[in-house]
C-alpha cells in the first residue's frame, strides 16, 4: 500500500488557523462538511476514548483536531475515510509505540513519530501544540491521550 505523497504544509494549517479564528466561522457548517467526507474519523475524534479529558483539554483538542481534518480536506483532493476497526488498529499501533519509549521526555518519546511519517508538518504542529511550556493546562496525561487521538487522525488521513 502507497502512502498518499501529498504533504500538508505550515502554510495550508496556518491558513485554517486563520480561518477558525473570523468571527464568521461557522462551526457548525464546517462539521457538516467533515462529516460529509469522513464520518468516521470524525467520529473517532469526538469519541468517549477521550472522555478522561477535561473540558478545556476537550475543547482544546477539538480544535487541534477540526485544524488538521479541515487542512486535509482543504488540501487534498480525494480522501479516503476509515472503518472503525482500522482507526482502532492504527491508535493501538500508536500507544504501542508511545509505551516502548514511555521512559523519556514527551518532546524525545515523539521523536519515534517524526521518522515514520511523510507529515513532518502536521506532526509538529501537534507537538507544539502540546507542549508542556505552550499549554499548562494540559495535564500529562491528557496531553499523550490528545497526542495519540490525533496522531490516529493523521495516520488515518495518510497513512
Amino acid at each position: 500500500m502507497s502512502k498518499k505523497k501529498m504533504k500538508i504544509k505550515e502554510k495550508h494549517i496556518n491558513a485554517v488557523l486563520d480561518l477558525i479564528d473570523q468571527d464568521d466561522f461557522n462551526m457548525e457548517e464546517v462539521m457538516q462538511k467533515v462529516d460529509e467526507k469522513i464520518p468516521t474519523i470524525l467520529g473517532y475524534s469526538l469519541s468517549d476514548n477521550f472522555s478522561l479529558l477535561t473540558d478545556e483539554e476537550k475543547d482544546y483538542f477539538e480544535y487541534l483536531g477540526l485544524t488538521i481534518l479541515i487542512a486535509t480536506l482543504n488540501t487534498v483532493e480525494s480522501v479516503k475515510d476509515k472503518t472503525e476497526e482500522e482507526v482502532g488498529a492504527i491508535e493501538e499501533k500508536i500507544w504501542e509505540k508511545m509505551d516502548l519509549n514511555k521512559s523519556k521526555d514527551f518532546n524525545e518519546q515523539l521523536n519515534a513519530f517524526f521518522e515514520d511519517t511523510q507529515e513532518e508538518d502536521l506532526m509538529a504542529f501537534i507537538e507544539d501544540g502540546l507542549t508542556p511550556e505552550e499549554n499548562d493546562f494540559v495535564s500529562a496525561a491528557g496531553r499523550e491521550l490528545m497526542f495519540v487521538g490525533l496522531t490516529t487522525m493523521v495516520e488515518a488521513l495518510y497513512g
